[in-house]
């Protein structure tokens, strides 16, 4: 299951970089959850030839975290930005109706912040 939720991450991040082929093996395989056998059917290439080429996008994909670090970065920063919106609520309940209207701008842009990421 861990492996199954870091290529899905890596996915998002790195789909780009993939080629034609890889990317769509990797969509088949992960996300529509197709077999090696239905994918090697579909098509008209080998069993060993689907596993090989979903294989080396998995380590292509690792490779790029590996030096890029996005998803990593990514974690934290989502990490730091839920911390910030949890003081930042605590605290407003804590203050007074001016302060608390511009906390709470705040807190709208820090959400805006996380909703794009």
């Amino acid at each position: 299951m861990e492996k199954f939720v870091e290529i899905t991450y890596l996915y998002d991040f790195y789909e780009s970089l993939l080629t034609d082929k890889q990317r769509e093996l990797l969509m088949r395989y992960y996300f529509d959850d197709y077999s090696l056998g239905e994918l090697a059917s579909t098509y008209n290439i080998s069993r060993q030839s689907v596993f090989d080429t979903i294989k080396k996008a998995e380590q292509k994909m690792l490779d790029y975290e590996a030096k890029l670090g996005l998803w990593s970065k990514y974690v934290k920063q989502e990490k730091i930005l839920t911390e910030a919106k949890a003081k930042l609520n605590a605290f407003c309940k804590e203050c007074t109706n001016k302060n608390n209207r511009q906390l709470e701008e705040v807190l709208a842009l820090i959400e805006k912040l996380s909703s794009e990421m």
